[in-house]
């Protein structure tokens, strides 16, 4: 393909309600995993990377169910091994929430090098850092990495960067580790504090999560429950931001509008009208936007998935 020709479309108009979140549905699918009982999440989208996370799994035991509604229904208790397939595994980057969640049941787990977008690298230091300093020790092979412990025990690790994936992942080992574990500048996403949520649901002892600080207490084992996954941010985003681009009018419901704070503000900034209700957002355009100066960083921050529909 030599060039794309992108034409100017009539403006978009209307209501739509926003799916659950798919960054935070990879981490409670995981999550599940660290139970002795039955679980149900409410409201996980269908998708691709839901998908391949669903036949992953079943591959090791996991029993899956999911309505038409997106009510999943998962049964952990007969997983039989912790080896994920590499080349499924290195699919989508946050298989590596496998091995927080599988490590401290199992005592080694083996999985693909993590994928996802292939613009850029997905490093995992940090990952691996703070499982090792909780008694983990990692082989890398060329296209998979085993991760080993014969006990996980608590400790107070320090995240050199902001990193939601780690945050969450070290979060699920210590949920079953001997002692206590601190996180120290740990990621503030609303990810991280559903997944703590629905692990608290279980059973887990999690303190602290949507702050830099979060600190768990390990327990023995996890109880089932039902929990209902937020909403995607990033999907409500870019159809507020679709309103500008187009001058129209959209409103975005089931959302959380504090989860959409920075984006919001940014869509005030141009010169669009936002109006919020307690769980709807809707944005307008004013047929005169203006430029604005948007720089990315972590959550509370700007997201870097919102940037390139900003600059349109």
């Amino acid at each position: 393909m030599k060039l794309i020709n992108v034409e100017r479309s009539n403006p978009l108009e209307g209501t739509i309600k926003i799916p659950g979140s798919k960054n935070s549905s990879l981490a409670l699918i995981a999550a599940a995993c660290l139970t002795d009982e039955p679980v149900t999440l409410l409201g996980i989208p269908n998708i691709s990377d839901i998908r391949v996370i669903y036949e992953l799994t079943s591959k090791i035991g996991l029993k899956i169910e999911q309505s038409d509604q997106g009510n999943v229904f998962l049964d952990p208790r007969k997983i039989y091994s912790s080896n994920l397939d590499p080349v499924k595994s290195s699919s989508f980057r946050s298989a590596y929430y496998f091995v927080g969640s599988l490590l401290a049941k199992f005592g080694k787990v083996s999985i693909g090098f993590p994928g996802g977008d292939d613009f850029s690298s997905r490093p995992i230091d940090q990952h691996i850092k703070a499982l090792k300093m909780m008694g983990a020790s990692f082989t890398f092979f060329d296209r998979y990495y085993t991760a080993e412990a014969k006990e996980l025990k608590g400790a107070t690790i320090y995240f050199d960067v902001i990193t939601c994936g780690a945050t969450i992942n070290v979060m699920l080992a210590a949920v079953r580790a001997k002692g206590t574990t601190t996180l120290l500048n740990a990621a503030r996403d609303p990810e991280v504090t559903d997944t703590a949520s629905f692990l608290n649901k279980m059973g887990a002892k999690i303190t602290g999560a949507g702050t830099d600080m979060i600190r768990i207490e390990g327990v023995t084992t996890l109880r089932g429950c039902t929990h209902t996954v937020i909403p995607d941010r990033l999907i409500a985003g870019a159809f507020l931001m679709g309103a500008g681009i187009t001058e129209g009018s959209v409103t975005v419901e089931d959302v959380i509008p504090k989860h959409l704070s920075s984006c919001i503000a940014k869509l005030r900034d141009i010169g669009m009208d936002i109006h919020e209700v307690e769980n709807s957002i809707t944005a307008q355009s004013t047929g005169i936007l203006r430029a604005t100066r948007v720089r990315t960083s972590m959550y509370p921050g700007f997201a870097t998935d919102l940037q390139q529909q900003k600059a349109l």
